[in-house]
Order: C-alpha cells, then structure tokens, then sequence
C-alpha cells in the first residue's frame, strides 16, 4: 500500500517484489499482489545466477531497499550486498518478535532461535528500522538506534459500505486463529445464546451456535467484512505480543460499518469510549446490551469512528509520513 501511494501521489518511484534478483515491478495498482504475480516472479528468480556486474545493474537506480519482516540467510546475504553498493537498507516490521511465554503459538517463526537470531541480525544492519506502533519502537531500539514510526492506516477506496446499519443486530470477528487465546475471557457461549453471531476466518470451538465464513482472497475482504455484523468484538489476552498490535481490528471495523467492542488494552486505548467505540474489561454482555437498547448508538459510534479515520487514518496521509523516512535517509524523493 505504501509502494502504491508513494508512485500515486509522485512522491517517489517504487517497486515491489517478492524476488532477491529482479528490482521487482512499479506499484501501479493492487491487483499485482492479488494475482499473485509478484510471486511468480519470485519463482521464476529462483532459478536466476546473476553476475556481479548484472546484480549491479539490475539495481543501479534503487536508492533504497526495504525488506519486510525477513529472517533467512537469502534476505540477509542480499541486504549485505545493497550496502555493499552503497543502497540504503531498511526493514519494516508489525510484530513483536518475541516476548512473554506464550509468544511462540502466536507466530511460531520466533520460537525458532536461529531464525530470530537471523531476524535480529538484520535489523541490527540494517539503516533503519520501520514499525507501526510506538511500542515497537521501544522493542527494536534495542537492536538499532534509526527507528521509524509509520502507523498502519486505511484505503477509503477499498470500503463498500453505504452507510445503513442493518436493523437485525449481530456480534462477529474477523480475524486469524492467533486470536483464539484472546477469546478465552470473552462469553462467546453466552452472545451467541442471546445474539446472533458470526466469525470471519477464526471458529471459536466453544460457541457452536454462530455463523462461520472461511477466510476470503484479500481484494474480497473489505466487501465480505462490510456490513457483516453490526457489533465487532476485538479482544486481546493482555500480554507483551498484543501490547504492540496497531488498532487495524477497529479501522477495517468502523469502515465497513461496524460498532466496536474492544479489550480495553494496548492499542485500543486510542478509541474515545462511547464515542467512536466501546472499551471494556470483561463486560462484554453488558456493552452489547447497551447497543440493543439504544439502537441509534452503533450507527453513531460507527459515523464518529469513520469521520476520525478519514482524518487522521488514511494511506493518503500516512503515506507522507513514508516519504519522511526517505527523506532522512537521505534518499531523493
């Protein structure tokens, strides 16, 4: 998204690829990731054997790469030589790479030491570190000492919803089934005895009375979530991983017209409680009845999400804060 908006906007010129030998194709819409070329580019680059002075010039007017969450020795070896070839070098990261106890069944890559080890690697050569949230920039300010904060933000275009709140009240999720200890606490049994409820993506094996949709092609998400359900749970198990989560559950909600429920907890404290969400510690029943018994409420938590989002959240803007952190390095935009 940000590749997209920087060539959109004309702040600069940016390629993607999922390849080490091919500087990768110009962002021009979102299509090249859904169709999965950039992989097939990626694929075909396997079976590439560059010459020094063709590496050289395949890259020779790439001012700076940025590497996403990488821990291989390929990742490393290739951001070894753009340094070498004077490129500057960032890594962009949205996880927390370890932490509490109960980390590695979140993401298990970090419960392998070798590949965090390589991860942490990179990161500590690397120009600059880029994450989304400010607690990720204290995390990795312990491995380098260039920490960029551009925080996750939304596209208006991609969001379908009309703006009419359905008048049969409904509770769901979207999400991976790295949220199912988050739903621990939640009476998931009791919402759906009372409630009509809905997962997108993550079944909750406890809560046999709900609808489940399986996950969908990501140009498909913003339509499917849109108008799903009309209350969005989003609880999080209060540890170091979900500390340092960005507020993206409660972005993708409010634009596809859905009112927001959170765990009062890390990155939802920047909801503005009864006003463009609700943050809760364990009241999750009692929040829902607020919202049946008020029914104007969802639609206005919903209108006053959206008006903030569109003002303080988009890709439009965020992007800008890209071409700050290229600017710094240096680099000519």
């Amino acid at each position: 998204m940000p590749a997209l908006w920087l060539n959109k906007i004309g702040l600069a010129e940016a390629y993607c690829s999922y390849g080490l030998f091919s500087r990768g194709e110009k962002a021009i819409d979102y299509d090249q990731y859904y169709s999965g070329g950039l992989l097939k580019v990626a694929e075909s680059d396997q079976r590439k054997t560059l010459t020094p002075y063709e590496f050289e010039k395949e890259f020779e007017d790439i001012d700076m790469v940025v590497y996403q969450r990488q821990s291989n020795n390929s990742s490393l070896t290739h951001l070894r030589a753009m340094k070498k070839l004077g490129k500057r070098v960032y890594v962009e990261h949205d996880d927390l790479i370890c932490g509490d106890t109960g980390l590695p069944s979140v993401n298990k890559i970090y419960a392998d030491p070798k590949r965090r080890e390589l991860l942490e690697t990179i990161c500590r050569e690397s120009d600059g570190v880029i994450v989304s949230t400010e607690y990720l920039a204290q995390f990795f300010s312990r491995l380098n000492d260039n920490i960029q904060v551009c925080p996750n933000s939304i596209d208006p275009d991609l969001w379908q919803w009309q703006g009419v709140m359905s008048p049969n009240l409904s509770v769901g999720f979207a999400g991976s089934s790295s949220h199912v200890r988050d739903f621990k606490h939640v009476p998931t049994w009791s919402i759906s005895k009372r409630w009509p409820m809905m997962f997108i993506g993550m079944t909750v094996s406890s809560t046999p009375e709900t609808d489940i949709i399986p996950w969908v092609r990501l140009k498909d998400y913003p339509k499917c979530l849109s108008g799903a359900f009309t209350i969005g749970l989003a609880p999080l198990k209060r540890n170091d991983f979900n500390a340092s989560r960005s507020v993206l559950k409660w972005l993708e909600y409010s634009m596809a017209g859905i009112a927001t429920i959170s765990e009062d907890f890390g990155p939802y404290d920047i909801i503005r409680n009864g006003i463009d969400g609700f943050r809760v510690n364990g009241e999750w029943i009692e929040a829902i009845e607020c919202m049946v018994s008020n029914p104007e409420l969802s639609e206005s938590l919903v209108l006053s999400a959206q008006e903030r989002i569109l003002r303080d959240f988009t890709i439009q803007s965020g992007v800008l804060k890209w071409q700050e952190v290229f600017s710094g390095a240096g680099v000519s935009v």
